[in-house]
């Protein structure tokens, strides 16, 4: 329906278009100097007449110019139908004005209505109504002065004579009749060929609409991936992208590896220094934690002050994920003991930090309010035991729940058991904890990090190739690195 409506108004605006601009050059260049210089022959065939059809002929100057700019300034096509009738109707009245004041029944001056009439109702895009009132206004006067010069309704008599002053009529009306449908024939054509053209136009426009809907639609999606990019995990905002999951989805259920890391005594280390040099720190802190984080495919949750929170499997699943989680714990403990100098110089001493790890079903999605806004967050035991576990160990030291020990043992990783300890909130769960001293890759380990030649910004993250092959490889792009 909406379409359609469409489809209607272009055919009125531009026809509306169409009869000014048909008026405007066929006055200009046309109607004026031909029909003004047609004066020649009144000057030949009925001089007697000459300043009568001279002063009727000059009538169409202030006409034309009044009509072209009627025309300009309507915006209606209804109302350009009717002065694109009054337009033929009135050269036809000049006309056949003339040839009632000729005194030749057989005048030839009746071949100007028929050029009338082949550009009114050829060439104007009139409807059928309009068109058909034109048609009459032209030659129903023609035929009536025609019958009033003949005198043959007073002294009508079937003799050869009558039969004589009746074919003038009967020849014009063939010329006529061939006119008009030649018109007809004419109208017909220009009619097909502007309704393609309104129909290739309409395809245009809504081709544009189209693309300009798609335009915002993906300008809309860039705004939105920028905004989300700075408020969630790379892997969350590549996982919107290529719709693994939806801001409006609900929360899943899902099996993780949460990570915990704090430092140690930040408290009464930020109460004592300079706020610049807490800055720094925590700055290079937070870089050191996230690049690894985001290296191994670890989802950023959340930031508890001096201390973030982490996790892996979610939403990007890897069957490594707990030693993914695990990795990526001991190497920042490495990267954090090679910056020494730096946290000597601003922290005053060495940065310690504590790590907690656990795994667990919890709950992961989008929570908040779309009124405001969301976060994409993980909610369960799990994450709470590795808080509680992050508490529990002594600096610089990474404690794991049984079931990480148990598939890291497995996998040639060197752990030892630390207590069974009490935990608050997990009284009825009192399990083995150990400690996670060091992984079977850690002298071909990655103790720096490599970013994206293209996008410097992007951390390459770790990602096995089709031949079992860890590469780093960019989220961005497909630029991989052996």
């Amino acid at each position: 329906m909406h379409n359609n409506n469409k489809l209607q108004e272009l055919i009125k605006q531009t026809l509306l278009e169409d009869s000014r601009q048909l008026v405007s050059v066929t006055s200009s260049i046309v109607i004026i100097p031909a029909f003004l210089s047609f004066w020649i022959a009144d000057l030949l065939y009925v001089p007697e007449k000459k300043l009568t059809f001279l002063l009727l002929r000059l009538l169409v100057l202030p006409f034309v110019f009044i009509v072209n700019k009627s025309l300009h300034a309507m915006n209606t096509f209804l109302r350009a139908q009717i002065f694109m009738v009054i337009y033929a109707i009135f050269f036809g009245s000049i006309i056949n004005i003339m040839i009632y004041q000729i005194d030749d029944i057989a005048t030839p001056y009746s071949g100007g209505l028929n050029l009338i009439a082949l550009l009114a109702l050829a060439l104007m895009p009139l409807r059928r109504l309009f068109w058909s009132v034109t048609l009459i206004g032209l030659y129903l006067p023609y035929f009536i002065f025609l019958v009033m010069k003949s005198n043959l309704l007073n002294n009508f008599q079937l003799n050869t004579e009558s039969l004589k002053i009746l074919t003038l009529p009967i020849i014009n009306l063939f010329f006529i009749g061939g006119t008009v449908l030649l018109c007809l024939f004419i109208r017909w054509v220009l009619s097909n060929s502007r309704n393609k053209e309104i129909s290739a136009k309409l395809d245009l426009e809504n081709e544009l609409e189209l693309r300009a809907e798609i335009i915002k639609a993906k300008t809309d999606e860039a705004t939105k991936l920028n905004m989300l990019s700075s408020q969630f995990s790379p892997q969350v905002v590549k996982a919107i992208k290529n719709g693994s999951i939806n801001l409006e989805d609900s929360a899943q259920q899902s099996e993780i590896c949460a990570v915990f890391i704090d430092i140690v005594k930040s408290t009464s280390h930020i109460n004592q220094l300079h706020y610049t040099d807490t800055q720094k720190v925590l700055e290079r802190f937070l870089d050191t934690c996230l690049t690894t984080f985001l290296k191994y495919d670890l989802t950023i949750d959340k930031f508890h002050g001096d201390g973030i929170l982490a996790y892996s499997n979610v939403p990007i699943k890897r069957p490594d994920f707990i030693q993914r989680a695990a990795e990526a714990s001991l190497e920042t403990l490495e990267l954090i003991k090679k910056d020494r100098e730096f946290y000597k110089h601003h922290w005053k001493e060495d940065l310690q930090v504590r790590i907690g790890l656990a795994v667990g079903l919890v709950s992961v999605g989008f929570y908040g309010s779309a009124k405001f806004f969301k976060t994409f967050t993980a909610i369960g035991s799990a994450l709470a035991y590795a808080s509680r576990l992050t508490s529990l160990a002594q600096p610089n030291q990474i404690l794991v729940d049984s079931t990480i020990h148990d598939y890291l043992i497995k996998n040639n990783y060197i752990l030892v058991r630390h207590s069974e300890p009490l935990l608050k909130g997990f009284e009825n769960e009192i399990k083995p904890v150990y400690a996670l001293l060091s992984s079977p890759h850690a002298n071909d380990r990655l103790a720096f990090h490599k970013t994206c030649p293209t996008h410097l910004d992007t951390v390459l993250h770790l990602e096995e190739n089709s031949d079992s092959i860890m590469t780093l490889k960019c989220r961005d792009c497909d630029y991989v690195e052996l």
